[in-house]
């Protein structure tokens, strides 16, 4: 018979929890985000900062273009590759230029040549120009966020969802005193909630266009004929977006979304991106630029006949500040991150897996890009240059044959509005999108906020509970509403959940699969 192995009775005792002890640390690490290193910047000591100071506006801009193409350098950027990445188009639409060539100058002439020849007509024409000239002169605007909610519905402000009503009963009501602590910013105004039909979204395009358009009627005029053009309801609704947001500014949100926390609070604390010289350099080329052309009156709705709900809150502007929000003058986008396919890859993100995770990262499905943009809630200011790319590569789309080939989510949704924030990031930062990738929590670049991905599709229980919480808060006409703070989170969640997407998908009965 065999002797019986014996082991020392410490180490006997002790390997359950040493094997118990290892998950857990494994575990622990896993959830941990790696810290990306950040360069340090070159204007830490007063010498450096005052040959900053002494320098001409043009040597401001040398110097600012010198750290974008420093830190293009550094990643190894090749256009081709990244659009190969991120399963988007090499080249635009009429063949001319590569989708993401990082050239500020190409850039800008794109743009402009656009504007030359599709906004002759409209009164609003020099704003679109002062957008792009600055980003040649690398000056970005500071200014006030409209306060006001964009939605569409086929049946208008009839037919939305009880949910989405929440917009209108909970921007009237107060922050308390500790999520106003995190924001930067003037939190006063009143909120305005537009849902639009089919005739307002006519109307109003025509008022910022300066040609009539209406649907299902392919006029003469470029406008007309383009709008004539998009057949199904859900094109027009993405084009439609993508113009208030661009002419009027404020916010959107498809009808079947609910607020769970305040969109002042959308990206409080993110992580700032970029190389820190860039905020260096850009308050100082601040001191250099020249007067604008004062933003238009936002146009009223309600002139047009348009339903329109106001709301009053009673916020006040508060004295501590906390982090840059759309509310700041220096943020002008905020959006989020819909889809990254490479969460299934990493280890750290196994508590956000699931099977449709899987099958969207490994397939072309449901979705356009492979790290894509969500166009369903985003909130921006007048005229920012993603609104005028993402219309402009919509009309060469359609123009160059796009309503043959492709489908809603690549002609006029996230497919084209994902490449247009993408460009934009390269041509002003530097920034790639692999540099948006596995994201945990909120990041700021720049003038925009670009919250993680799932931020924007809290989970339905969220929903529920806040509805019951703020039915109660009614019923007793005191309380606070805001239930989630500044976002719902889990132990499974990458960050705070500020909306709930109802994911209806009710465009798909319209014949776009």
């Amino acid at each position: 018979m065999l002797p019986r192995l014996q082991f020392p009775r410490p180490l006997r005792s002790a390997t359950p929890a040493k094997v118990l002890l290892a998950l857990i640390l494994v575990v622990l690490w896993l959830q941990f985000p790696s810290k990306s290193h950040r360069p340090r910047s070159s204007y830490t000591t007063p010498e450096a900062l005052a040959r900053l100071e002494a320098a001409t506006h043009g040597g401001l801009i040398a110097l600012y273009e010198n750290v974008r193409l420093s830190e293009l350098e550094r990643k190894h950027y090749d256009a081709n590759a990244t659009a190969q990445s991120i399963r988007g188009p090499q080249r635009f639409p009429n063949g001319n230029g590569d989708t993401f060539d990082p050239d500020v100058s190409a850039y800008v002439s794109r743009l402009k040549m656009f504007a030359d020849g599709w906004y002759k007509h409209s009164p609003r024409r020099r704003h679109i120009y002062d957008a792009l000239d600055r980003i040649a002169r690398r000056s970005r605007y500071q200014g006030e966020l409209p306060r006001r909610l964009w939605s569409t519905d086929r049946d208008g402000a009839a037919g939305v969802p009880e949910a989405f009503e929440l917009w209108g009963t909970l921007l009237p009501r107060p922050l308390p005193e500790n999520l106003l602590r995190r924001i930067e910013g003037n939190t006063t105004g009143d909120w305005e909630v537009v849902v639009t039909d089919d005739n307002d979204m006519d109307r109003l395009i025509s008022e910022w266009v300066g040609e009539r358009v209406q649907r299902g009627i392919i006029g003469r005029g470029q406008w007309e004929a383009l709008w004539g053009k998009l057949g199904f309801g859900v094109l027009r609704a993405d084009l439609y977006r993508y113009l208030c947001l661009m002419f009027e500014g404020g916010m959107y949100a498809d009808s079947d979304t609910a607020p769970i926390a305040h969109p002042y609070l959308w990206g409080s604390r993110a992580d700032p991106l970029t190389h820190p010289d860039f905020d260096i350099i850009a308050a100082q080329l601040a001191k250099h630029s020249a007067p604008e052309t004062p933003l238009p009156d936002h146009l009223n709705p309600r002139s047009l006949d348009i339903h329109v709900e106001v709301y009053s809150p009673p916020y006040g502007a508060h004295p501590h500040f906390s982090s840059p929000t759309i509310v700041s003058p220096e943020i002008n986008l905020v959006v989020g991150i819909e889809f990254d396919s490479s969460f299934a890859s990493n280890w750290r993100r196994w508590p956000q897996w699931n099977s449709l995770r899987f099958r969207r990262s490994w397939r072309k499905m449901d979705t356009g890009r492979s790290l894509q943009i969500a166009q369903y809630a985003m909130a921006a200011k007048p005229f920012h240059p993603v609104m005028i790319d993402t219309v402009a590569t919509i009309v060469e789309l359609v123009e160059h044959g796009g309503l043959d080939v492709l489908g809603a989510l690549d002609l006029t949704g996230p497919g084209p509005f994902s490449d247009a924030v993408f460009r934009y990031l390269l041509v002003q930062y530097g920034v790639t999108p692999d540099d948006l990738r596995n994201l945990k929590g909120p990041v700021r670049v720049g003038d925009i906020l670009i919250l993680q991905e799932e931020a924007l599709v809290a989970p339905t229980k969220a929903l529920e509970r806040l509805m019951k919480h703020v039915r109660d808060v009614l019923s007793r006409s005191s309380g606070d509403v805001w239930y989630w703070g500044a976002g719902w989170e889990s132990w499974r969640s990458g960050g705070p959940m500020v909306l709930h997407h109802g994911l209806a998908g009710r465009w798909k009965g319209q014949g776009w699969n």
